[in-house]
């Protein structure tokens, strides 16, 4: 918290319309009393001489009443032309008395108590003021009438004084402390006139624990209130219809703490602030500011000013004024908002307006609402602004709800939520880092969130939902970079707008960026041009949306890293697709799936465009093509391509695979240019169109009939096998490769299917390609596996009799509930007079196989 100023100001009224500021530098009570006693004394001097025209009264008795004449220099009770001094003692305007005078000064050491019921009245033709030096207690009514004075009577206190009643000033010119006044009553000031003056002025320590009222000026310039040193509010201070240039509401020159109640309202005059606050506010109570005509509600633009508010400031302006809720100027100037604090700024309009201009330090850990505000921005920030609870924006229709120009921290328990919203959210053109919530919803903008030459960093949640035919919610513009770490999420949902997310410079992603449920048909993820680039490591979905997924036009690159998913489903529309890539690059080494594609291709490429695959990619009820390329598609090593409609490649189009294509489909492909196989081509439907393709790696067929258990897959490669493929000696019933199902042989071409269990839909395979990268592979079964029981393979380590043992992988000659292979190769004879069994016999198509005796299969 910033020290109250120690430069206090003694102001005192002498000679008419004239003020001599006596300026001290330490407080009152800190004064070399030498230097004190000689300051007063030449006060006393001026001021005795200036009244010695007019007819003195002064106190002349020792402590008592009065209203006793002897008790005065006059040896009468003051009247209403009496000039009344008193000097020393302690005087008492007794319960019921009504006392008068056209001018009264107490000195230092001595007291004036207003008892119950009792009054004091100041109305003269001076222009002089009330000068309270001394001690004062008001139990009763001290009013002062400047109407027949010029309206410039006023009233002054230098010493310790306490109003526990009313103090009524009207037509004066205002209220000034010198000392310490402390009011627990009413304190009560309507249409003062002096210029450059104010209603009330603080020059020590002013206590408010009771209400104090000012109500209108006539003159130009002149403050509701000034504080100059400390100002402590427990009660209530209303300060309504100040009109003048550089007038306020409130103007704060030192500490001011408040617990109670400050009210402003109808503040008038250009350049005029509700609260100019040039030192420290402490708000602990409420602070209302009401339809302040041009400048600020509350101005913190002087160096080294800042207000810490723990309850509550409530601005609202009237729609036709022009004026900025709260103006944090300089770089050294605060607003912190504290756990509990509210602000709540309502109706600010204006082409120059802003609900919160940051130039300082904005610090939120409360709430802070921008309300009902048009034409220009909530919320600007040009330094540093950190929130860490929430901050929201309702029924906004300005230009922009945050303006961001330097470094904006969302923390982990922030919140920003904008609702009913139209204009710009965020334009983000610094820093911007996320880590709570950003919440908009229900907006008509044409772009609600938008970076420019500047970063976006989200490890929290962003949330866009419900627009109203937004063209671009989410616009990352030309250098700028947007990173959704782990932790992140970009959701949006339920939106009509054309574009969900436009990415016209560089963007990583970590964490998840969803869309889900939208009836545009546009382009859900854009990437316009060649500063575009999306690189993922963590995952994107797209679910139920009109349009395409995403659409790359001359963009650098879509890189979905080895740890990335990317998943489009449910795309609808008139020729919509999953990716459409022009002069574009996409790179896949994750997970890359697309399905429900109801009206084109799942992935459509042209001009100088590229697909590299080395992760994989997963194209399912697709209504077109999967791939239609009129560009480069390139399927590596460690890359996997599984689809259900033909590969497509046309015109000057390049097709290589070098990886691992697995194709349920009988409509056949289409390369209008040679391709290349190097790779592992699985055809699901026994329709793989070689036409203009070369393969040199290894193609299955997937078993079609009722499978037994000992069945072999051939390879039936159009080309010989890459001897660079090579494959692990088991097949599994599942991907973690810990139920075992058979072995694999390449060299023979088949797979051996060993008691795999009767519901078996897949096997798996362990391949090793040339780049070294390892890949478990399912082998799709048409129709469920048949049960097997003991099997037992001919080895035929001793010699062809089937009743040797040791010819037998079980070592042991088979019995009926065996199931028996004979692989390729091999040459078996069962003996005359000997009788086989099995339950089961496979015998290879190159096998020798010769029965002299009988042979009893049971199945």
């Amino acid at each position: 918290m910033k020290k109250a100023r120690s430069l206090s100001y003694f102001v005192l009224s002498l000679f008419e319309g004239h003020l001599i500021h006596i300026h001290m530098k330490y407080k009152l009570e800190q004064m070399n009393p030498v230097a004190m006693k000689f300051l007063l004394t030449l006060f006393f001097l001026v001021t005795l001489w200036h009244i010695s025209s007019a007819q003195l009264n002064a106190w002349v008795g020792l402590d008592g009443d009065w209203n006793i004449g002897a008790n005065w220099s006059q040896g009468t009770v003051p009247d209403a032309m009496d000039s009344v001094v008193i000097d020393s003692n302690t005087v008492t305007i007794p319960s019921g008395f009504q006392a008068v005078g056209k001018y009264i000064l107490t000195k230092l050491g001595s007291s004036l108590v207003i008892a119950d019921n009792g009054s004091l009245s100041i109305a003269g033709s001076t222009n002089d003021p009330a000068i309270l030096i001394g001690s004062f207690t008001n139990n009763g009514l001290l009013h002062i009438d400047g109407s027949t004075a010029g309206n410039n009577l006023g009233l002054r206190f230098g010493g310790l004084s306490v109003n526990n009643d009313s103090i009524i000033l009207v037509n004066a010119n205002g209220l000034t402390n010198g000392g310490t006044l402390e009011n627990n009553g009413l304190i009560e000031i309507g249409l003062f006139s002096q210029m450059q003056v104010s209603a009330v002025q603080n020059s020590l320590k002013l206590t408010n624990n009771g209400t104090i009222v000012v109500n209108g000026t006539n003159a130009t310039s002149s403050n509701g209130l000034i504080s100059l040193d400390t100002l402590i509010n427990t009660g209530t201070i209303s300060i309504e219809n100040i009109d003048g240039s550089q007038a306020h509401g409130i103007r704060n020159e030192g500490y001011l703490h408040n617990s109670g109640w400050i009210f402003i309202n109808e503040i008038l005059g250009s350049s005029a602030n509700g609260i100019q606050n040039r030192d420290t506010i402490v708000n602990a109570g409420k602070i209302t500011v009401e339809n302040v005509f041009l400048f600020n509600n509350i101005d913190c633009t002087q160096p080294g000013a800042g207000i810490f508010n723990e309850d509550s400031i409530c601005i609202k302006n009237d729609p036709t004024y022009e004026s900025t809720g709260i103006d944090i100027f300089a770089p050294d100037n605060f607003l912190i908002n504290m756990q509990g604090g509210s602000i709540i700024i309502e109706g600010i309009n204006g082409a120059a307006t802003e609900g919160i201009h940051n130039g300082g330090d904005l610090t939120n850990h409360g709430k802070i609402t921008i309300l009902n505000q048009s034409e220009r921005l909530g919320i600007i920030n040009v330094e540093t602004f950190i929130n860490h609870d929430t901050i929201e924006f309702v029924n906004f229709s300005g230009l922009t709800g945050i303006s961001n120009g330097d470094v904006f921290c969302n923390e982990s328990q922030g919140k920003l939520l904008f609702k009913n919203f139209s204009g710009t959210a965020i334009d983000n053109n610094d820093t911007l880092k996320n880590h709570g919530l950003i919440l908009m919803d229900t907006f008509t903008s044409s772009t609600l969130f938008q970076t420019s030459n500047s970063l976006f960093y989200n490890n929290g949640m962003v949330s866009i939902q419900n627009d109203q035919n937004v063209t671009t919610p989410f616009f990352n513009k030309t250098n700028g970079h947007v990173h959704n770490d782990t932790a992140g999420v970009l959701s949006f949902r339920n939106l009509t707008m054309s574009q969900a997310l436009n990415n016209s410079a560089t963007m990583t992603n970590d964490g998840l960026v969803e869309i889900i449920d939208g009836t545009s048909d546009q382009n859900k993820i854009n990437m316009p041009n060649a500063a575009s680039q999306l690189t993922n490591n963590g995952d994107i979905i797209l679910t139920n949306l009109g349009g395409v997924g995403f659409s790359l036009s001359n963009a650098i690159s879509l890189v979905n890293a080895d740890s990335g998913l990317i998943r489009i489903d449910s795309i609808s529309g008139s020729f919509m697709r999953g990716i459409v890539g022009f002069n574009s690059e996409i790179v896949n080494s994750g997970r890359l799936e697309i399905s429900n594609n109801f009206s084109s291709d799942a992935i459509n490429i042209s001009g100088t465009s590229s697909l590299t695959n080395d992760g994989y990619i997963t194209l399912s009820n697709i209504a077109g093509s999967g791939v239609w390329a009129s560009a480069s598609v390139t399927n590596k090593e460690c890359g996997i391509i599984s689809l259900d409609k033909e590969l497509r490649v046309i015109g000057s189009g390049v097709f290589t695979n070098r990886g691992s294509i697995f194709q349920n489909y009988n409509g056949g492909n289409i390369f209008s240019n040679p391709g290349i196989s190097s790779g592992l081509l699985i055809d699901r439907q026994e329709s793989f169109n070689g036409a203009n393709y070369t393969n040199n790696g290894l193609l299955f067929i997937d078993f079609t009939d009722t499978v037994n258990c000992l069945d072999t897959i051939f390879n039936i490669s159009a080309g010989p096998n890459d001897s660079t493929i090579a494959a692990s000696p088991n097949v599994y019933l599942d991907e973690d490769k810990t139920i075992v199902a058979g072995t694999i042989d390449l060299t023979n071409n088949w797979i051996v299917l060993s008691e795999p269990s009767a519901s078996a839909t897949a096997v798996y395979a362990e391949f090793t390609f040339s780049s070294g990268c390892k890949k478990v592979l399912p082998l799709s079964l048409e129709n469920p596996v048949e049960p097997c029981g003991s099997i037992n393979i001919w080895t035929g380590n001793i010699s062809s009799d089937w009743h040797v043992a040791g010819n037998w992988s079980l070592n042991a000659i088979p019995i009926a509930s065996d199931d028996v292979l004979i692989p390729n190769g091999s040459t078996v004879v069962i003996q005359s007079g000997m009788t086989g069994l099995a339950a089961v016999l496979t015998v290879d198509i190159n096998a020798s196989f010769t029965v002299d005796g009988e042979l009893d299969v049971q199945n």
